[in-house]
C-alpha cells in the first residue's frame, strides 16, 4: 500500500497563488484610499489629533500592500507574456510602483506613529500630506493594472471568435 498524498503541498500552493493577486491588490487600494480620505479630511478640518481609524488603515494598507507586490511579482514570473514592447513596459511601470507604493505605505505607517508618539504636529502635517499623495499613488498603479487586464487581456482568456 503507497502512503496517502497530502492535500496541501508547496506545488499545489504555488499553483493556487498566481490567481490570487486581483483579489490581494484590492485590499490595499481599499485601506489606502480609506486613509488617505480620512488624512485629507483632517488637514481640511486642520485636526492633527492622532486617528486611531487612520493608522489602522495605514497599517492595513502597509501590510496587504506587501502582500500584492509578493503575489504580483510571482504572478509575473508564472504567466506567459512578451518581454519587449508596449505590454512590457507597462508591467514593468505596474511592478515598480508597486514596489513603490508598499514602501512609502511603510514609511508613512512608521513615520505615523512615531509622530503621533513625539505629538509632533508639523510631522503629522506632512504625514497626512502623505498619505492624502499616497491615494494618487495607488491610482496610478491601479490604472497600470487595469490596462494590463482590460487593454491587453493579460491572464484573461480571450474567446476563440476574438482571434484574428
Amino acid at each position: 500500500m503507497e502512503p496517502a498524498t497530502p492535500l496541501l503541498t508547496w506545488p499545489t500552493v504555488l499553483w493556487w497563488l498566481p490567481p490570487l493577486h486581483p483579489l490581494f491588490v484590492h485590499f490595499p487600494a481599499a485601506f489606502l484610499f480609506g486613509a488617505g480620505g480620512i488624512a485629507g479630511w483632517q488637514l481640511v478640518r486642520r485636526s492633527f489629533a492622532p486617528s486611531r481609524t487612520l493608522t489602522w488603515l495605514l497599517d492595513a494598507g502597509a501590510v496587504t500592500a506587501l502582500a500584492a507586490v509578493g503575489s504580483g511579482l510571482y504572478f509575473e514570473s508564472s504567466i506567459p507574456h512578451r518581454h519587449d514592447g508596449v505590454i512590457h513596459t507597462v508591467m514593468e511601470w505596474h511592478e515598480t510602483l508597486g514596489i513603490v507604493t508598499a514602501i512609502v505605505a511603510v514609511l508613512l505607517t512608521i513615520g505615523r506613529r512615531c509622530a503621533d508618539r513625539a505629538a509632533n504636529t508639523r510631522w503629522t502635517r506632512v504625514l497626512l500630506w502623505g498619505t492624502v499623495a499616497l491615494m494618487l499613488l495607488v491610482g496610478i498603479t491601479g490604472h497600470f493594472g487595469a490596462l494590463l487586464v482590460h487593454r491587453f487581456s493579460i491572464a484573461v482568456p480571450v474567446p476563440v471568435h476574438m482571434h484574428p
